[in-house]
């Protein structure tokens, strides 16, 4: 199960506001709230886009829900990820398959809305390389569900043990590309999922990494697998450049799960 997540610049006091509406609760003094950095801040007129030139919408968190539509299509408001938060965690739940981009009635979603908890929404803010935030999640927790064509229940599997970590990266600073962005220089967190482990929760056979920077969320999104001992990175995609155009309506066909 994979992917993306979120946000972009606005001034201090529009930020606060923007928040204050938006989010299902705010941290005390000292933390950070995990759907403000999980989400475009200017996500109603703005999104982001990068070198591969693959839009990444982002639609604010509302009603336990909030939902990134990314892609090709994505102007039709698929394909997408959509996570679940209650007042305490923020939880994968939902994201495309293999051939959603062109069928919206395809995709993959856990059991359950509360079986995979990524991150708590308030984490410690820390420092640079500093571990913020770890949750285990054994295997009989992780069953998942693949639908369609035409939202037709398919097999159920397991991604194994899987360890979900967030880390403060420090600064980070991805506009070098071709064609470069014009996100500048931002405090990122890394959101680091696990999946595939022992029972020890270690030697996981894959690892996605997802970079959360300040105020524009997901702007890159990594994935490695553990080959002869030593992670090896497979994809990657980037979203480092801010544009105009706020997300369309999302556009999910199929009954809820």
């Amino acid at each position: 199960m994979r992917r993306f997540i979120f946000a972009a610049l606005l001034s201090i006091a529009a930020i606060s506001l923007l928040s204050s509406r938006s989010f299902a609760q705010s941290c005390p003094a000292g933390q950070d709230n995990m759907l403000d950095w999980m989400t475009l801040d200017t996500a109603t007129s703005q999104h982001l886009t990068g070198p591969q030139a693959l839009p990444l919408y982002s639609v604010l968190p509302s009603d336990g829900l909030f939902w990134l539509i990314k892609g090709d299509h994505s102007g039709e408001g698929y394909p997408w990820d959509l996570q679940y938060y209650d007042s305490t965690y923020i939880y994968q739940w939902i994201t495309d398959s293999t051939n959603s981009y062109t069928d919206p009635t395809n995709y993959k979603a856990f059991n359950s809305k509360t079986g995979m908890p990524w991150t708590p929404i308030c984490i410690p803010e820390g420092t640079a390389g500093e571990k913020l935030s770890s949750i285990t999640v054994p295997n009989t927790q992780t069953a998942y569900t693949a639908y369609g064509p035409n939202c037709a229940q398919g097999t159920t599997q397991y991604l194994g043990n899987t360890v979900n970590e967030v880390w403060n990266y420090g600064n980070l600073n991805i506009d070098s590309t071709t064609p470069p962005g014009n996100l500048g220089t931002h405090p990122d967190l890394q959101l680091v999922y696990r999946y595939g482990c022992d029972d020890n929760y270690d030697n996981c056979t894959y690892k996605e990494v997802f970079d959360l920077m300040q105020s524009y969320g997901e702007v890159r999104w990594t994935k490695y697998q553990l080959i002869s001992g030593s992670y090896q990175q497979q994809q990657q995609t980037v979203f480092n450049q801010l544009v105009s155009g706020g997300s369309p309506t999302p556009y999910f066909p199929c009954t809820m799960p």
